[in-house]
């Protein structure tokens, strides 16, 4: 078993290498599950890899094995809280913090699209704030762009606002919303049936 578990494991890395996410995950997973626990150091490694990936798809990474890494830990837990509250800021300054180190490791670009979903848990709690209202004024997300100043002009506003729909029509291309922006009245409008489709496949750049 150690031996295919060592074979899962940079097949799983190669596929991330080569931005086959869905791939690399399967075989990542498939490595941590069947690596012995004997063996710390290994399930630390794949777990660099593993975390994100799930992270990307907005499935939670399993408690008891972060804590068991004091590293990953450090690392990856203020990720999954910034994504699971919407918190953009939080998101943005932690990666500054650890930008080297995910680096270092070959990580950086997969935590840097995990803040689309981020992004996009943002939007659901805007949503939910507005009682599950499928038309929402793009005003509503400007903490997308961070908080506007009081005395911001007429054209910092509107720029603002392009880069609101900016991120919005990533997120619809992407299909984590499903909707589309209405640019006249300025406002997105989500689908009534599924507008947040789970992320059982990530698509590469």
């Amino acid at each position: 078993m150690g031996h295919w578990v060592t074979y899962r494991y940079y097949m799983g890395v190669l596929c991330f290498l080569q931005e086959d996410y869905d791939k690399a995950e399967e075989h990542l997973y498939f490595a941590f599950l069947n690596c012995h626990r004997n063996y710390p150091r290994h399930r630390e490694l794949i777990l660099y890899f593993l975390i994100p990936l799930r992270l990307l798809k907005g499935k939670r990474p399993i408690k008891t094995y972060m804590e068991r890494f004091g590293q990953l830990t450090e690392i990856y837990q203020p990720f999954i809280k910034a994504v699971q509250l919407g918190n953009i800021e939080m998101f943005d300054r932690h990666m500054l913090r650890v930008e080297k180190q995910l680096m270092k490791r070959g990580t950086y670009l997969i935590v840097e699209r995990c803040r689309d979903a981020c992004l996009c848990n943002l939007v659901k709690l805007i949503q939910r704030l507005k009682l599950g209202a499928h038309q929402i004024p793009l005003d509503s997300f400007k903490k997308i762009a961070y908080e506007v100043d009081e005395g911001e002009t007429s054209a910092e506003d509107d720029s603002k606002l392009e880069e609101v729909e900016c991120v919005l029509a990533n997120l619809i291309a992407q299909d984590r919303l499903r909707g589309y922006i209405h640019h006249q009245a300025k406002m997105l409008v989500l689908s009534k049936l599924e507008a947040f489709p789970a992320q059982n496949s990530i698509k590469a750049c």
